[in-house]
């Protein structure tokens, strides 16, 4: 008998068999599953982070590139300071209305970060204009809207908030900027505001879709007195450029002979993430305390210089 295969007792031992016992198995099984769920973590985490910081980087360079617009249309502004003589009155130049979110940009919700935004209209010559019409001169008009920016204006199957750039063509001596705005005494009154008919505001239009997720949108003008003091107009007023500056409510310490030195622009925007959870809460205590975690502020001032 081979003594390798015998107990002391010499009696034969049996062959241990190979594998796994299933305590082994057991344990491998719960090591194999904690190892997956750590690197299910730890990818969910990975893949959060990027989108959220694509998110970020998106929304700056929208930002950014809407910044840029505004700023090449306002340092190409248009202001000639003096009466036509088509009409004799002063023509207005530069007209910014203050907007009531409440009722003005209906369904927006809570989280519109100030109660009261700007409505910009001026004249410039824009880089993107149509170069086979006649003329250079355009009117602009930059504000904010809840809207389906795919459809159309008048539909909110997908409404969001967003910034408007409206840009009226040069034309001709019937239609257009040249026709229909140019020597206006009032812009809002006599041509965005209804178009010259009726009481509604100038209609948005997908086409003139800017960016998305603005949710204010401010501008502050400098006026210089002619003692050379500074006056900053406050973002809640509004202000009209024709022949004199005028401000309502009005401002003691700006002179009516004022001229306007520069332009504060501030547009504040949130990225997709935090714009799908503003949709998706109704209380506007939460709206708010997300638009203050996640909102980013974005600012240019613009110097600007009187035409001929």
């Amino acid at each position: 008998m081979n003594p390798s295969r015998a107990h002391a007792g010499g009696r034969p031992r049996r062959a241990r068999r190979g594998g796994f016992t299933l305590i082994e198995l057991m344990v491998a099984i719960a090591i194999t599953a904690l190892l997956l769920g750590i690197v299910l973590q730890v990818t969910t985490s990975m893949l959060h982070t990027w989108q959220r910081q694509r998110g970020i980087l998106r929304k700056n360079l929208d930002a950014r590139a809407a910044i840029e617009l505004m700023t090449n249309d306002l340092r190409a502004i248009v202001i000639r300071p003096h009466q036509l003589l088509q009409n004799n009155l002063p023509a207005e130049w530069v007209n910014m209305q203050v907007v009531d979110t409440q009722s003005t940009i209906t369904a927006a919700g809570g989280y519109v970060a100030s109660p009261q935004v700007a409505w910009l209209m001026f004249f410039t010559v824009p880089i993107d204009r149509t170069l086979s019409l006649p003329g250079d001169v355009c009117a602009v008009s930059y504000r904010l809207g809840y809207e389906d920016p795919i459809t159309s204006a008048s539909g909110k199957s997908y409404p969001m908030m967003g910034l408007y750039r409206h840009l009226v063509p040069m034309g001709t001596s019937t239609a257009g900027t040249f026709g229909a705005v140019l020597g206006l005494s009032d812009l809002y009154g006599g041509f965005w505001k209804g178009q010259g008919s009726g009481s509604a505001d100038y209609p948005l239009q997908a086409a003139d879709f800017l960016i998305a997720h603005v949710i204010d949108f401010q501008v502050i003008f400098r006026a210089q007195n002619p003692d050379g003091t500074v006056v900053d107009v406050p973002a809640s007023s509004t202000f009209r450029l024709a022949d004199a500056i005028s401000v309502s409510p009005p401002l003691a310490a700006l002179n009516a002979s004022a001229r306007l030195v520069s332009i504060d622009l501030l547009i504040t925007l949130v990225n997709e993430e935090t714009a799908q959870s503003l949709r998706q809460v109704s209380s506007q205590t939460v709206q708010q305390q997300l638009v203050r975690q996640n909102a980013q502020n974005f600012t240019r001032r613009v110097l600007v210089s009187y035409g001929n």
